[in-house]
């Protein structure tokens, strides 16, 4: 799953009725910046936070995977 505007809350109902009970996505970074400038995809972390807010609402396992070491990251 990614996190863009392609999922909304009326989706993850319809999936969660249809016997959806984990999903998966792809964050990249935790940093917006790159997330925008290095892995250059629309990834909106807010969006992230409300996916996963949702999907614990509704019953349904997230797990997200990221990446790191990308230039311009801290430890931070």
């Amino acid at each position: 799953m990614r996190a863009d505007n392609t999922i909304d809350l009326e989706l993850l109902k319809l999936m969660y009725a249809a016997g959806c009970r984990s999903v998966a996505m792809g964050v990249e970074s935790g940093n917006q910046e790159v997330c925008r400038e290095i892995v250059r995809k629309d990834i909106k972390l807010a969006k992230v936070k409300e996916i996963v807010k949702w999907c614990r609402g509704l019953g349904i396992y997230i797990r997200c995977f990221f990446s790191y070491s990308y230039p311009q990251e801290t430890y931070a």
